[in-house]
Formats: C-alpha cells, sequence, structure tokens
C-alpha cells in the first residue's frame, strides 16, 4: 500500500478512535441534570403528529422528531450498566413509539421495556448530552437557529473575502432546497447541516487543497470526513456495536 492509502487509513481509525471516546465520555456528563431537561421537553412531542409538518401539505416541512425523541430518550437513559456498554449500546426506556414513550420518560410506576439501537453510531447523542446540561429540547431548537445562522453569515464573508463572490447567491439558493428555516427544529437533520457549514468554511479557511503538494492533507481530510459523517448522522456501524446488539429486556 502506498504513503497516500496509509495516511487515509490512519486520518479514518484515528477518527473512529476519538468518536469512539466521545461517546464513552458522553455516559461521565450529570446524569440527572440531563434526566431534568429531557423531562421538560416532554412538551414539545405533547402535541404533535408523528413526522409533524410545520407548513400543511409541504413535505419538505417534515420534521423528524420520531428520530429526535429517539435521540433525546438515549440522552436521558440512566441504567446501571457500564459506560462502555451503554455508548456502543445506546440504551432507552420504550413504552411504545418514540414520541409516546418520551411522554411516560420519568414516570413511576410505568411498565417500559429497556431496547437499544446498537447498530448505529448516534454520535449526536453526546452533543445533545452537553446542550441538556443548560436548555430543553425547545432551546436546542433556538440554539440551532443562532449558530446556523451566524456559521452561514460567517461562510458568506469568508467567500466575499476570497473573491468568490459571484458563487454566493448559487450556494444560498442552494442551501435553500434544504430548508434551513425548517432544519434547524430538528436535532437529526441540524448534525448534518452542521457539518455542511463547517466543511465548506474549512475548504475556505485551509484553501489550496487542489495543488499537488496538498492531495495529501485532502485525502486524509476526506478519510477523516467520512467518519464524521456517519458518526453525526447515525448511520450504521454494525461491526463496531455487534456485541451490544441484544434483545430487548425489561427496565
Amino acid at each position: 500500500m502506498n504513503k497516500k492509502g496509509k495516511r487515509i487509513i490512519s486520518t479514518a481509525s484515528i477518527t473512529f478512535l476519538v468518536c469512539m471516546l466521545f461517546s464513552i465520555f458522553g455516559q461521565f456528563l450529570p446524569a440527572t441534570v440531563i434526566m431534568q431537561n429531557v423531562i421538560r421537553s416532554k412538551v414539545s412531542f405533547s402535541e404533535k403528529a408523528l413526522y409533524s409538518k410545520v407548513i400543511e401539505n409541504y413535505d419538505s416541512s417534515q420534521l423528524d422528531d420520531f428520530t429526535d425523541a429517539i435521540i433525546l430518550a438515549t440522552a436521558g437513559y440512566i441504567g446501571n450498566e457500564s459506560a462502555i456498554e451503554k455508548a456502543f449500546a445506546n440504551y432507552r426506556a420504550v413504552s411504545g413509539d418514540p414520541c409516546e414513550s418520551l411522554q411516560t420518560y420519568g414516570l413511576e410506576n410505568i411498565d417500559m421495556q429497556k431496547s437499544n439501537y446498537a447498530r448505529y453510531w448516534l454520535g449526536c447523542v453526546f452533543f445533545t448530552k452537553v446542550l441538556l446540561l443548560l436548555f430543553d429540547y425547545s432551546d436546542i431548537q433556538m440554539f440551532n437557529h443562532i449558530m446556523q445562522t451566524l456559521l452561514l453569515l460567517f461562510l458568506v464573508i469568508l467567500m466575499e473575502r476570497k473573491r468568490l463572490t459571484r458563487y454566493i447567491v448559487p450556494l444560498v439558493v442552494t442551501l435553500l432546497w434544504i430548508m434551513p428555516g425548517i432544519v434547524y427544529l430538528s436535532i437529526q437533520f441540524s448534525t448534518v447541516y452542521y457539518l455542511i457549514l463547517v466543511s465548506m468554511i474549512l475548504v475556505l479557511i485551509f484553501d489550496g487543497f487542489e495543488k499537488d503538494e496538498n492531495l495529501n492533507a485532502f485525502l486524509c481530510a476526506l478519510g477523516g470526513g467520512y467518519k464524521l459523517v456517519g458518526f453525526f448522522d447515525i448511520s450504521t456501524c454494525s461491526l463496531r456495536y455487534a456485541s451490544f446488539d441484544g434483545h430487548d429486556s425489561k427496565k
């Protein structure tokens, strides 16, 4: 294998290990504070239909509240398992579909099952836990709105400074197709949108990837970026979680 191939594999492997460490570290964050904010978040799901639409009859305005409920339930799970097992198995308490289960979260005398999402990374759970230390679900939506707006503004400013002004309008039109006014309302949608914005900003800051001497750096970034997309986008990772993908059990 040539040096370029080895560097790509090394970067991807290091990124993989860092992502795993993030997942494990997230299990040591204050669980009681997180649980309280998950309980406060239940009101955001109480009156909404599953996969609700912000604008009626427009499928492009559909939210992924199903996945968001899974993310919140996983972030708020408290169990006696080891940190590694909880990080890899992604346990959550269930009593119906994810939105219904979230409504019974924190209630006593409710018969709930312990389910897992062991086939998936659910890397966004770590960052959701960090935000849940300070915010509930509605606060996280507003946080996403502010941060994504600032990142987009910063991207446009960078493009102007790099003399790429002629590309600003095509970029904005392209981003409008993915409904940024809807994306910030969903944790699941936001994770990938952050990667889109941040990656474009980094390409502009560290320009020159098209030069031959920088090709290795570009390929390494591509290898690491591939792993990051899988980490944030709830992509399957069967090999990583194979030993934890068991049957549901009583909580």
